[in-house]
């Protein structure tokens, strides 16, 4: 299930973060690619895991669409 969306800037996110795309697909990141398509001030974030693979584009100075994860009930 889905957690709460915040919106961030694209240079704030860090490896780990869950990031929901345009077309509404949840992308946890693996890795960030500077220079996206060789264009300065795009950046790429990536989720290579054993599942699937993906890369959203960004514009550095943009922002996007984080996913926050509610705490478990313990």
């Amino acid at each position: 299930m889905s957690g709460e969306p915040a919106m961030i800037a694209a240079a704030d996110v860090r490896l780990g973060d869950t990031l929901r795309t345009r077309s509404g697909l949840e992308i946890t990141v693996t890795r960030i690619d500077d220079g996206f398509l060789g264009m300065d001030g795009m950046i790429a974030f990536v989720e290579d895991s054993d599942v699937r693979w993906l890369k959203m584009p960004a514009q550095r100075d943009g922002e996007v669409e984080l996913v926050r994860r509610g705490a478990a009930a313990g």
